[in-house]
């Protein structure tokens, strides 16, 4: 007969934890997401799309984000800046009115290694706040990913990566309105630095 062994730290994974508590607990995280993330008004985007060669919405062209191994605030073999987030972190929170974001949000890109796109790093439609305590799991929970681009693409009408499928689940969630859009916001937008 075999001994059991307990289990070892390097034996747990913290995602299937995180999905077997959110199973055990009946706790929808998609739907807390959705409820709790604050969007940019359907208007900026629209604004920054009418604007020469802009199809994606970027706030500020020509940058992307830098990679491990790159030099922050250079510019690479093809004329991108190279940014810490700084500017994505900016953008958002400009074209939500403000210039610093609501206390405890962070900004999260909705899709997969755009970040380091420069047709994506400052496309506001890429762009969501998500409270802090929450922002993580929007990097690896695959329903909270797809919920996020399938409600970037009904909001803003562009296609950011791959293909977009509507989830299962989202008729059923409760997504905030978005941000109302100020004559401030489009004065921000006229006066921004629109590339490197």
């Amino acid at each position: 007969m075999k001994k059991k062994v307990a289990k070892q730290i390097y034996d747990y994974e913290g995602t299937e934890i995180l999905n077997s508590a959110l199973d055990e607990l009946k706790i929808n995280i998609s739907a807390l997401i959705a409820k709790t993330a604050i969007w940019v008004n359907p208007e900026v985007i629209k604004i920054l799309k009418n604007e020469d060669f802009n199809k994606t919405a970027l706030w500020v062209k020509k940058c992307r984000r830098k990679l491990n191994n790159e030099t922050r605030r250079i510019f690479d073999q093809n004329g991108n800046y190279l940014d810490d987030n700084s500017i994505a972190n900016k953008a958002i929170k400009i074209a939500l009115g403000g210039s610093v974001a609501p206390k405890s949000f962070t900004v999260c890109h909705i899709v997969d290694r755009t970040a380091y796109n420069p047709e994506y790093y400052s496309s506001l439609a890429n762009l969501v706040l998500i409270p802090a305590g929450l922002h993580a799991i929007t990097d690896f929970h695959p329903e909270v990913k797809r919920v996020l681009q399938y409600h970037s693409h009904v909001l803003y009408k562009i296609k950011i990566g791959g293909s977009i499928s509507k989830p299962s689940n989202y008729d059923s969630l409760k997504f905030n309105e978005p941000m109302p859009i100020t004559e401030k916001i489009k004065k921000s937008i006229q006066k921004r630095k629109k590339s490197y």
